[in-house]
């Protein structure tokens, strides 16, 4: 489970997250949902440290973000962002081997962790472990990218825009890829994004932001068919919602 409670980010006189407070049920899929610049992934941030909050408190299974060091958080927290950020002098192997080896997990677990991820991503351990970054499409970089971050087995996956770049057909399998192997591991997922239709479709609920304040949290149906505001109705989009709904 995680609790967010009352947290606020501020940069000088700006307020970039507005005292949010919301929790996140264990084996869930949490959609974050705003226009640029509402902080969505400040927000996002802060569950593994990397924005340190101004104020406000988030546990991660009731005990505080804070009380490990960062780096050490952020090896327990998978976290994959929008143009996969794979190392390029390393093969695809090494990549998603990354944080299991920084864990000090020994060889043969290590093999065997990559080799389940790449067979669950359709990725032939043998054809494709050995290619660079470079020598893949994008949609098998993106999946790389998710795989490595759930390669030390986290209990939190945070995703910032992960399918923001891949074209409509591939984001639709990376849509339907991750839901599966969500569920076959109990992964609680956060998901940034600013396409509705995807919140719609991934979320067990969704955030919605504006301008740093958390102005709605609920259920796909809930926040179709009961907007909580007109910023709400407009992300919708009035004339879509029966479609989504």
């Amino acid at each position: 489970m995680i609790e967010i409670e009352g947290i606020t980010k501020r940069y000088d006189e700006t307020t970039v997250v507005d005292n949010v407070s919301m929790v996140i049920e264990p084996r869930t899929i949490a959609t974050i949902v705003g226009t640029s610049g509402s902080g969505k992934t400040t927000l996002l941030r802060m569950i593994n440290r990397l924005v340190e909050p101004t104020s406000g408190v988030i546990k991660l299974d009731g005990a505080d973000n804070r009380s490990v060091p960062g780096y050490q958080l952020r090896r327990s927290i998978g976290y994959a962002i929008q143009g996969h950020g794979l190392f390029p002098h390393r093969t695809v192997a090494q990549n998603i081997a990354t944080v299991p080896l920084l864990l000090g997990w020994d060889r043969d677990r290590i093999k065997a962790r990559v080799d389940e991820l790449m067979t669950l991503y359709q990725l032939d351990p043998q054809a494709y472990g050995p290619r660079y970054p470079h020598e893949l499409s994008g949609g098998q970089q993106q999946r790389v990218g998710v795989a490595r971050a759930l390669a030390a087995e986290p209990n939190v996956l945070l995703m910032d825009e992960p399918f923001g770049a891949l074209d409509p057909i591939i984001r639709t399998k990376a849509q339907e890829d991750l839901l599966a192997i969500q569920k076959r591991f109990g992964t609680t997922i956060i998901l940034v994004t600013h396409d509705m239709e995807e919140a719609v479709h991934l979320g067990d609920k969704i955030a919605v932001m504006d301008a740093g304040k958390l102005v709605q949290y609920a259920k796909p149906a809930e926040i179709l068919a009961r907007p909580a505001s007109g910023f709400v109705e407009t992300l919708v989009g009035a004339s879509e919602r029966p479609f989504r709904l």
